[in-house]
């Protein structure tokens, strides 16, 4: 567990989820955590932002066969750059980004599963989408959204490792209550529900 801060102006945080049916997942969960922020800072405005994503997959792809890695590995990619009062979400798979506002929790990702999305317990573990996870590199479509925080707001990213197991009122309780660590709290409520896959989440304090 790590607690800290992030720059309101050009701060970021981001979470990859190696792909579990795939070898090599947290390889590739792995290069992606250590290469993308070095290319967020000039990823903006929106198409750079595309291109950090595109060249970061590229690596994920050339990976595959060097040292470690496993034709096939992947992981998803969700993640939060901060402009002042502005934040925006990108993400590629099924790894969420939410904003907790006024007793209302509002998710601003989009699943990359066959259907579009997922209701609590019940989805395709498919992706449409990720880095990597196919041996031909495929054009990526990176969900992207812009959002203006208010203070008072809380954001949360997280992994399907949470999602898949904890529904969206216990989410929204546990970000609400009075506990100083809801990041630990989240994750415990997880392993305690199961823990069938890696459960990874942050939150952040607007």
């Amino acid at each position: 567990r790590w607690h800290g801060t992030t720059r309101r102006g050009g701060g970021w945080v981001l979470i990859a989820d190696g792909m579990g049916g795939h070898g090599g997942g947290d390889v590739a969960s792995d290069l992606v955590v250590r290469s993308l922020p070095s290319l967020l800072p000039s990823a903006r405005p929106q198409d750079g932002l595309v291109e950090a994503i595109q060249r970061v997959n590229e690596l994920v792809h050339e990976a595959m066969f060097s040292p470690g890695g496993r034709p096939g590995m992947g992981t998803t990619v969700v993640g939060a750059l901060f402009d002042e009062d502005n934040c925006t979400f990108f993400n590629v798979g099924d790894s969420r980004a939410y904003v907790l506002r006024e007793g209302a929790l509002y998710q601003h990702s989009l699943d990359h599963t066959p259907e579009g999305g997922r209701g609590y317990k019940s989805r395709s573990h498919a992706l449409t989408q990720s880095l990597g996870g196919t041996i031909a590199r495929l054009s990526l479509r990176p969900h992207i959204e812009n959002v203006a925080l208010r203070s008072g707001d809380i954001v949360l990213l997280c992994s399907d490792g949470l999602t898949d197991l904890v529904s969206g009122g216990d989410i929204l309780a546990a970000l609400s209550g009075p506990s100083r660590h809801p990041a630990g709290d989240l994750v415990e409520m997880a392993l305690k529900a199961g823990g069938r896959d890696n459960v990874s989440v942050v939150v952040l304090a607007a």
